[in-house]
């Protein structure tokens, strides 16, 4: 994830760190798969469901990205 973002160790840590504290459970393991789908570059056939956990993950991870710093592009 930061390698590809550009973001420093410190940012990563505080993000990773606020997403997980913001997440369920369920959440966090569908978060890193997402993230294993990304670097692999690979594309799920989840259709909906993955899109609706997705959209619900995203206010959790947008102020995570705000609480450490980390622009939104």
């Amino acid at each position: 994830m930061s390698s590809e973002e550009d973001w420093s160790k410190s940012d990563t840590k505080c993000y990773v760190k606020a997403v997980k504290k913001g997440l369920t459970d369920e959440q966090w393991d569908q978060f890193l798969i997402m993230q294993d789908i990304k670097e692999s570059e690979t594309t799920a056939d989840g259709g909906l469901e993955d899109m609706g956990a997705a959209f619900s993950m995203l206010p959790v991870l947008m102020a995570s990205a705000a609480k450490c710093g980390i622009p939104l592009n």
